[in-house]
């Protein structure tokens, strides 16, 4: 049945569209129709599907399908769940209205944006960033462009595209990919990139197999940037891979341990807490309370000492005397 909501939208995106009562299902790719739709995360809603499915079981009239003809075949812009029920339903035609247009820059336009506008679920901003951002790449068009089409803030847009070259870049120097290497620790990277592909390479191989912090990350940048020449800029990054704090995040990442022939103040610590533990559960806690005054002083003086080894274990300064009260 005929949509006139539908037929103003298609007008006013300015293609040529006729409509058809009896469109074969079989002539209809609909494995391609979710390959290249709007929603990126799950094209095929199955709740909605059998929404779909009951009401028109029920005689209820849904608005046509959208179509435009790829080769032999129709390839779905707008429509999929509609479709998913005509076939759950083992139904062999539905109506369409068919796009005649062969210009892919208008057919992606109407696929990512079409649906959205007349009929379900609004995009996720997720999803309209990275449309916006293929319609930059794919067709040249200006950020500023894409931004007005899916109501974007340009510097978003901006920051979405530099990313997305600097994942480029790493994939050309076969930087492999980890949960380490996020997007944030990326753009911490990027003004690497600016100096030279190899080093943004090397840095962000080394982020990815030792799950440095971003942190670490911006203080690596910092002490590049200060290094005069391209060779003593490589050995920054080395010396960072290699340095004891490096080394110790590589061996929390993986979960494992680092062995040192000098225990770090950490495990000095945890061994000094273990071992107090041992103490308090090996005695009667009656016989650790204070007794007389002149115990009571010495036990307080002895609790200082420990605090004060704490203090300068951990290199917090040096403790006020006014804490031994």
């Amino acid at each position: 049945m005929k949509n006139q909501h539908y037929e103003q939208a298609l007008t006013a995106e300015g293609v040529q569209w006729t409509y058809t009562e009896k469109m074969m299902l079989d002539a209809i790719d609909l494995r391609k129709g979710l390959q290249n739709q709007a929603r990126l995360t799950c094209p095929l809603d199955q709740e909605l599907v059998v929404q779909y499915a009951t009401a028109k079981k029920n005689g209820a009239e849904l608005p046509p399908v959208v179509l435009y003809k790829s080769g032999k075949k129709y390839v779905p812009i707008d429509g999929n769940q509609r479709l998913a029920a005509d076939v759950q339903l083992k139904r062999k035609h539905t109506d369409a209205y068919i796009v005649h247009s062969t210009d892919p820059m208008i057919l992606d336009r109407l696929t990512w944006n079409f649906n959205n506008l007349v009929n379900g679920k609004r995009l996720s901003p997720e999803e309209n960033l990275e449309h916006a951002v293929s319609y930059v790449r794919k067709y040249g068009v200006t950020v500023e462009v894409a931004c007005k089409e899916w109501s974007l803030p340009v510097w978003k847009v901006k920051d979405a595209l530099t990313l997305e070259k600097a994942k480029e870049v790493l994939n050309r120097q076969n930087v492999k990919s980890s949960p380490s290497l996020t997007n944030d620790k990326i753009k911490e990277l990027i003004y690497l990139n600016n100096v030279g592909e190899d080093l943004f390479a090397k840095a962000a191989q080394v982020v990815a197999e030792t799950g440095a912090l971003q942190e670490d990350i911006r203080e690596l940048v910092k002490t590049v940037k200060a290094a005069s020449t391209h060779e003593e800029k490589m050995q920054v990054i080395d010396a960072f891979a290699s340095s004891e704090k490096i080394l110790t995040r590589k061996a929390e990442t993986k979960g494992g341990t680092l062995l040192s022939t000098k225990s770090l103040p950490r495990a000095r610590f945890i061994h000094a807490i273990r071992s107090l533990a041992n103490l308090l559960e090996s005695y009667d806690k009656r016989a650790l309370l204070p007794g007389l005054k002149d115990e009571n002083k010495r036990l307080r003086e002895e609790a200082r000492t420990i605090v004060e080894k704490l203090v300068m274990l951990f290199g917090l300064g040096v403790l006020p005397k006014e804490a031994a009260s």
